[in-house]
């Protein structure tokens, strides 16, 4: 079940099943999804509100970098700079919101190569998903 519908999948990189947030799923290693080609996105965002505040908080050298460059790539939903980048510090409350983003990446790429997601080509953690 972790092999099929990879898009609305839960990615879980730390393979434990804490991670799997629906109820009787667990994770598995091994499955057909691959995080670096964006399954697991559409779950990663579904339950946040579009005006959840952690929709609008981005990784930048300053406000105005952070405004300036706001992409999935930058995106850091909890609010703290240990998210982010080298010397970046995560900004809240911007005029960019990761949903439009992520429904902009999804209508022109259909799903396609994610480069938000830092897992390296061949880690193993990129196939461990949740399911039953």
């Amino acid at each position: 079940d972790a092999s099929n519908n990879c898009d609305e999948r839960q990615h879980c990189p730390g393979a434990t099943d804490d991670e799997c947030e629906t109820e009787g799923h667990i994770c598995f290693g091994g499955t057909s999804c691959d995080s670096k080609l964006g399954h697991g996105n559409k779950f990663k965002y579904a339950n946040v509100p579009y005006d959840d505040i952690s929709n609008t908080r981005f990784c930048g050298s300053g406000w105005n970098d952070a405004i300036e460059n706001c992409s999935i790539e930058t995106h850091c939903p909890s609010g703290f700079s240990e998210e982010c980048p080298g010397g970046m510090s995560c900004y809240g409350g911007l005029s960019c919101n990761v949903k439009d983003m992520m429904e902009e990446l999804e209508a022109s790429e259909g799903g396609g190569e994610n480069s938000a997601n830092k897992i390296g080509k061949h880690d193993e953690r990129r196939s461990q998903f949740c399911g039953i």
